[in-house]
């Protein structure tokens, strides 16, 4: 709590898409706030708590002159060999996999990136690895439906069910994988869905 908590909640709090349509809503909106809900949530939880990717973001709101920032990282990284994957990895998806897991921010683990890699690199090899070894949710994006639907098959063949966003299909895998389309995620975003 404290004036810096109630500044990171207030700049993480937003109108929640299609309120204006919901029955609180209208009646917080009839009654002047009294009743119902007035459509703000907050990725911020009553004890303080965020998602871990909204770290660099809260830090550059929070980063000033007077302002102390200590970072605590209490995250246990998963443990992650080469050897907890079926795939036969050429010399450089190797090195691209550990490039990737062993990325930091201000000396926090941050298995975080794009990788962005050659046509033919294989790409989507380096992904079921790197989600085998990891076993972390995960979204796998592809910039056409065929590709998408050759990215399921490939995590079929190493025994992984993926979920999928695109060619109007919507079967996500909550704490799985997921490959989408860039057009069906802009087109998520532009509806505020």
């Amino acid at each position: 709590s404290g004036p810096v908590l109630d500044e990171i909640r207030s700049k993480l709090t937003y109108m929640a898409p299609g309120v204006q349509y919901t029955a609180p809503y209208k009646l917080w909106r009839k009654t002047k706030g009294k009743l119902g809900w007035d459509g703000l949530v907050s990725a911020v939880d009553n004890k303080g708590k965020f998602l871990t990717g909204l770290v660099p973001e809260v830090h550059n709101m929070i980063a000033r002159p007077g302002v102390a920032i200590e970072l605590q990282d209490n995250r246990t990284a998963p443990p992650v060999t080469l050897g907890n994957s079926t795939v036969n990895l050429r010399p450089y998806q190797v090195d691209t996999i550990q490039k990737s897991i062993r990325n930091t921010w201000m000396g926090m683990w941050w298995p975080r990136g794009i990788l962005q890699l050659a046509t033919g690199a294989g790409k989507t090899e380096i992904a079921v690895a790197m989600y085998q070894m990891m076993g972390l949710t995960s979204m796998f994006i592809v910039h056409r439906t065929n590709l998408m639907h050759q990215a399921e098959e490939r995590f079929a063949r190493f025994g992984i069910k993926a979920g999928i966003i695109g060619n109007n299909i919507f079967d996500i895998q909550p704490d799985g994988i997921n490959i989408a389309t860039i057009a069906t995620l802009n087109s998520i975003v532009k509806s505020k869905d």
